[in-house]
This record gives C-alpha cells, structure tokens and sequence, in this order.
C-alpha cells in the first residue's frame, strides 16, 4: 500500500521542456547539505548518531551519481541503436543507486557495501587479500 503521506509529495510538472525540468530538480540532490538533509529527515538521523558519518557520505555519493546518469542519458542520445540501451541502463542504474543512498540510513555508502562484499562490481570476484 502507498503511503499517502508520498503521494502529498508529488507536484505537476507543467514545462516547455519537462525532461529538462527533471534534471533540473534532480540537480538539487548534487549539493551534499541538501541530500545530507533529505537523508538525515527521511531516516531520523541527527548529528549526535554514529550513522551520521555514513549518511554525509552517502549523500556525497548521490550526487556522483545523479551527476553520471545525467551524463549517460546525454550520451545515449549521441550514439546510435546499438549502443544507446546500455547507456540506458547505467543512467537508470545509477538514479536507482542514488535513490537507495537516499532512503536509507548510512550504512549503505558504496564503500559500507564493498566492505561487506554486497557491491563488487559488475558480478566480477574480486580478491581481497
């Protein structure tokens, strides 16, 4: 069930240009405070909690990676049919990164889930000796 606390969140887009729109809003995530904020209030963290940290770096990383998506969707429209699907699919992977660094609570920074071996990249093994 969707809460409607979210759904009161939502607005229009009405624009000329509303992709352009998008990005622009989703700028607002590159700026670290901003995201440091958004994360902090979603999860109820304060300065005083040992997660804060993790959520200053996790909202360092949204912006790495709205910043990358927005590069791959500019590029899949310079390139042809064979290629733009794969540029697709990074810049959707990395707005779904960004919005799981955002709903949680610090302890999933990209670097938190290499040490526990939840991210090693492209399913590669990777040897940590």
């Amino acid at each position: 069930m969707i809460s409607t606390q979210y759904i009161a969140d939502f607005e229009d887009i009405t624009s000329e240009n509303p992709i352009e729109e998008v990005w622009k809003l989703l700028r607002f995530f590159c700026d670290t405070e901003y995201s440091l904020d958004k994360i902090c209030q979603i999860n109820k963290i304060t300065k005083k909690d040992k997660q804060f940290t993790n959520a200053k770096k996790q909202a360092i990383q949204i912006g790495y990676c709205i910043r990358q998506a927005e590069e791959y969707f500019q590029a899949s429209s310079k390139v042809g049919l064979t290629t733009r699907p794969n540029l697709l699919y990074y810049g959707a992977s990395s707005l779904s990164r960004a919005l799981i660094l955002l709903k949680n609570n610090g302890d999933y920074s990209i670097d938190a889930l290499r040490k526990n071996n939840k991210h090693n990249h492209h399913g590669l093994d990777i040897n940590h000796s």
